[in-house]
């Protein structure tokens, strides 16, 4: 057995442990990945980004968004992937890794944005794909079903934290960008207002 095959039987039987000992899900998938990224198993990391790009490009697809833009918008998934995936190894708040990939995905859609002239929803979209915590929400739902209110509750609130976090780096972005339109137009309006008057005075 090579030492890749060594690590993934360990991590496999490290999940199962903390699964048999009544971990939930998320924590164990959390574990997982921060193992598998200590050992810097970076085609664990491949997959992922392969995954992340194919589900924002069908998300294009299936919302019609152009074969000029398709493309994008599964770089942009990949992207966010990557950033995500960075930040995860770096920091230990939900919240905060949640904001950062979000205003980066807010940030590549408004750029591409201005690159193809086209809505920046149309980048943002399947640029968030891969930050939807659809773990979250589906363990939140069973945990409901079964009644198991404490399991519920923690699910819940890591789900409050990462769409808080998405929510707040969206507008942040937002905000920055609008600012940013309102002042170049004013520039520009300046600029025309200042040389009529000039062009009035030579007159």
């Amino acid at each position: 057995m090579n030492d890749v095959e060594y690590i993934l039987d360990f991590v496999v039987n490290l999940g199962n442990r903390m699964l048999g000992a009544g971990a939930n899900l998320e924590r164990v998938n959390d574990t997982m990945t921060r193992v598998c990224l200590s050992y810097h198993l970076e085609f664990i990391s491949m997959k992922l980004i392969v995954f992340s790009f194919t589900a924002s490009l069908g998300f294009g697809i299936v919302f019609r968004i152009g074969k000029k833009n398709l493309l994008w918008a599964g770089v942009g998934g990949a992207l966010t992937r990557c950033v995500y995936l960075f930040l995860l190894e770096v920091i230990d708040q939900r919240i905060l890794y949640s904001l950062l990939a979000a205003m980066f995905a807010a940030l590549y859609a408004e750029i591409m944005a201005m690159r193809q002239k086209m809505p920046s929803t149309v980048f943002l979209y399947p640029a968030i794909i891969p930050l939807i915590p659809g773990d979250l929400l589906y363990n939140t739902a069973v945990n409901l079903i079964l009644q198991n209110t404490s399991e519920m509750l923690r699910n819940a609130q890591n789900c409050a934290l990462s769409l808080a976090g998405m929510s707040i780096g969206f507008v942040l972005i937002s905000t920055f960008t609008y600012y940013r339109r309102i002042y170049y137009v004013g520039t520009d309006i300046a600029h025309h207002l200042l040389r009529r008057r000039k062009k009035d005075s030579v007159d």
